[in-house]
């Protein structure tokens, strides 16, 4: 989907911090303590590790995301063009499966059978199975990005709002809980919506995300498979330079 060619750089986004090493550390350490009582009680050893494996997991993921971040940055980027982007089903399928098992298994070995942590265990099994069954049905993965020379195409559920080049006004990088972001500010006049009536919706979707998140679309970066970096170089090039937008041109 992007293609980049890359070089040095360094990112205030990209550094370390020292809560990343220390929840790192924090993960390592209940997680080697899990495999050394599991050798002497099961049921606390299994807990331990389904609590604290998944969060030194993804503690570590980040620091390794942000040591590969410093080492480069995009000099050019391009998109795949006239094909829509879509939500990444792999990705929340391995979520859902992964909150369904660990739930279960919290509940089955809870060493006391202490009624708030089991409700704990069974809302997290309950999440998964939703996420799943949300994912199955089709309800959780319609959301799409498509990039042609005109502009993009945000798809929803309901209807798709489509944004000119010439209408971005500002594009920036950043997070949200940790995820990865592209913030996307635009001149709303100029945004359009398919159907037509899907219009009032899409205005009110931007002004909900310009209070909550300070852009006027969002696009969490994981959740379509795409790197940010990479996709917020893609954007700026494409609409500071009209000559760019020709190779978006759906390839047959």
């Amino acid at each position: 989907m992007l293609e980049v060619s890359t070089a040095t750089s360094v990112s205030s986004l990209d550094k370390v911090s020292f809560k990343d090493w220390l929840l790192a550390l924090i993960g390592l350490a209940f997680t080697l303590a899990g495999l050394f009582i599991l050798t002497r009680d099961t049921r606390t050893g299994i807990t331990t590790l389904v609590v604290f494996g998944p969060c030194f997991g993804l503690a570590a993921h980040r620091i390794v995301h942000k040591l590969r971040g410093q080492r480069q940055i995009v000099q050019s980027a391009s998109v795949a063009g006239g094909v829509p982007i879509r939500f990444s089903r792999t990705r929340y399928t391995l979520m859902g499966l992964g909150m369904l098992a660990g739930g279960i298994v919290l509940a089955l070995f809870l060493p006391e059978k202490n009624l708030v942590m089991l409700g704990c265990a069974w809302f997290v099994a309950a999440t998964g199975a939703l996420l799943l069954a949300g994912l199955a049905t089709g309800l959780l993965a319609k959301a799409t990005i498509q990039f042609d020379p005109p502009g993009i195409t945000f798809g929803f559920r309901q209807g798709k709002a489509f944004v000119p080049w010439s209408a971005i006004t500002g594009i920036s990088r950043g997070e949200i809980h940790n995820n990865p972001t592209v913030f996307i500010g635009v001149d709303r006049t100029a945004v359009t919506a398919e159907p037509s009536t899907y219009l009032g919706t899409v205005h009110k979707k931007m002004a909900s995300s310009q209070s909550w998140l300070g852009a006027d679309f969002v696009i969490m970066t994981s959740t379509y498979g795409l790197d940010a970096v990479v996709l917020c170089a893609a954007l700026e090039r494409y609409a500071s330079d009209p000559d760019a937008r020709v190779e978006l041109r759906a390839r047959l």
